[in-house]
């Protein structure tokens, strides 16, 4: 499994669905969108996520129930994940 963090518990697409509220087809599109990334595949390819992952799904449904459009979404998440890498 690629992307797996040392020690992390990782879960599948349907255990995120669950955990978010979101079903798992709004996930793939998240995906396609460059809104969200699984943090690793499994060997046999199913999309695995971790903490993080969960916590920036849960974001984009907050943005959501306040209005903001997708792509006004996508350029805060892109802005957030560059102040964490320090860019």
């Amino acid at each position: 499994m690629d992307g797996a963090r040392a020690g992390e518990r990782l879960l599948k697409v349907g255990e995120v669905a669950r955990l978010t509220g979101l079903s798992v087809k709004t996930l793939h599109h998240y995906e396609e969108r460059g809104l969200a990334e699984p943090g690793g595949r499994t060997e046999s390819g199913y999309r695995l996520y971790g903490k993080e992952e969960v916590a920036r799904l849960k974001f984009i449904k907050r943005a959501k129930l306040l209005g903001l459009t997708l792509e006004e979404i996508r350029e805060l998440v892109s802005l957030a994940s560059g102040c964490n890498r320090g860019e």
